[in-house]
């Protein structure tokens, strides 16, 4: 029977629906470096079970879509979780199976693949690894330089550049930044170093779970993400998570070798925090916190340069007579006289300088 509609142009898609025993899965296609896990699927089969206001199982909302292959069959292109929940719910169900929605479409292998990235990225459901193995794939298959796959993905081609770097990390520490129980951040520190060192900072097998999740941001700024719990390695400072420590360890490892990681001000107030306790000695505890009130944002540039510079007064040293200028003989009366060298003026103190001459200190012990 015709359908008419008041809805001006529009255009009309056939549903079909499939035994997902029957749909051919190749997960190469699917945009994620894993397949979804059985949390994620078991949710969505509660959502196909949960009863209408007709007291009938909801089932599949949105429809998945397959290609046709050359022996008649259908090839799942998106939809993947919706598969995987549509053959655990007729596992569940055998009285009642349920037929999978599809739309079915021609596309190609790099189209099938980019809707796939597309969809899962809109959904929020990929994390820096499945990002980094995805633009690999389409950098090597399909022959996408770091400019387009950076256009694609709506980020810079810098950070296009640091999950490429991620690449080089060991099976174990990428599954960790998969994870999320390595920061991105701390992983890209750890890049750097060679094989053997990054093994030495971060052993395989050594991390245990513990309750406490804590929250880390993608580099580029473009989403917070809640961390799984993390792991915990045995020599970490108390309150410090993996990423810190990693991070702590990756600046150590490259200052024994002469190089340098700059500090962010998040360590540096760490670092500061860490002076305040009560075993240490009145005049650095003061100090620290007074540049914690500092980046706290509670005084004015000009405020902090008076206030340090209240902490060390300049003192007038009275000449010892080593120190006297002796006055010129007659026999020398009238030769020219070489003035006496001033003392040079120390560097003056500004709240830059004590921060780094802190930074220094904190080196020198970790050395």
């Amino acid at each position: 029977m015709a359908m008419k509609l008041n809805a001006g142009d529009f255009g009309r898609g056939d549903l079909f629906f499939f035994d997902p025993k029957e749909i051919v899965v190749h997960e190469t296609l699917n945009g994620r470096w894993d397949a979804h896990d059985e949390n994620d699927v078991a949710k969505l089969v509660k959502s196909f079970e949960e009863p209408d206001t007709n007291g009938v199982p909801t089932g599949q909302l949105q429809p998945v879509q397959v290609r046709r292959l050359a022996d008649k069959r259908v090839q799942l292109v998106l939809g993947f979780r919706r598969y995987k929940a549509s053959v655990k719910y007729n596992e569940l169900h055998p009285d009642a199976p349920m037929k999978l929605k599809a739309i079915v479409v021609e596309i190609n292998d790099e189209e099938a693949l980019r809707r796939n990235i597309i969809e899962n990225r809109e959904r929020k459901q990929t994390t820096p690894m499945d990002d980094a193995i995805t633009q690999n794939r389409l950098r090597e298959q399909y022959g996408w330089n770091d400019s387009r796959i950076a256009t694609f993905y709506d980020v810079t081609p810098p950070y296009v550049g640091q999950l490429r770097k991620l690449l080089t990390l060991s099976t174990d520490v990428q599954k960790m930044i998969h994870r999320r129980e390595l920061a991105v951040d701390a992983a890209l520190g750890l890049a750097d170093l060679p094989a053997e060192i990054q093994a030495a900072i971060l052993p395989a097998g050594q991390p245990t779970p513990v309750a406490d999740a804590t929250v880390a941001a993608v580099t580029d700024g473009s989403q917070p993400v809640v961390n799984d719990p993390q792991p915990v390695l045995p020599d970490l400072k108390p309150g410090e998570t993996l990423s810190q420590g990693v991070k702590r360890k990756v600046r150590d490892a490259k200052v024994a070798a002469g190089g340098k990681q700059a500090r962010n001000l998040r360590d540096v107030r760490v670092f500061l925090e860490e002076l305040t306790g009560p075993a240490e000695k009145p005049g650095v505890k003061t100090l620290a916190e007074l540049f914690l009130k500092f980046i706290q944002g509670y005084y004015t540039d000009a405020t902090m340069a008076k206030k340090v510079a209240g902490l060390f007064p300049e003192v007038e040293v009275a000449p010892t007579p080593s120190d006297a200028v002796a006055l010129p003989s007659d026999a020398q009366e009238g030769q020219p006289q070489a003035d006496p060298s001033p003392v040079a003026d120390a560097s003056p103190l500004t709240p830059e300088t004590v921060v780094v001459e802190l930074a220094k200190s904190e080196l020198d012990e970790a050395a």
